[in-house]
């Protein structure tokens, strides 16, 4: 005999990338900040970006503070020239703590 519970038990979903600007694979002119939406809210001290470009050189980019607590954003330290750009991140969800990473890649005409 098998018994099935019909009790439903909590669960945590991890949040996820929703959006970002500029959109991955876009082309676009410099932007002034890179802005990952999440599907829920970050803890932020464990969150990091790396930037990089065509030629695998890192470019200097920081978190900056934001009111909403599910996006991410980066300002590169300096105006980004021509070509093929690649940010790759790391972020944990606040409801489970579970780290994430990925990336994105962008093209500047």
């Amino acid at each position: 005999i098998m018994a099935f519970s019909l009790w439903a038990t909590p669960g945590f979903a991890h949040v996820d990338v929703e959006s970002s600007t500029p959109a991955n694979k876009a082309t676009v002119s410099a932007p002034s900040e890179i802005t990952l939406h999440f599907s829920g809210p970050l803890v932020t001290r464990v969150s990091a970006v790396k930037l990089v470009d065509m030629h695998g050189g890192q470019v200097p980019a920081t978190l900056v503070p934001t009111a909403n607590s599910k996006d991410l954003v980066a300002k590169p330290g300096k105006p980004l020239a021509p070509g093929v750009y690649r940010l790759t991140w790391t972020a944990a969800g606040e409801d489970d703590g579970h780290k994430m990473s990925g990336n994105l890649s962008f093209t500047v005409k």
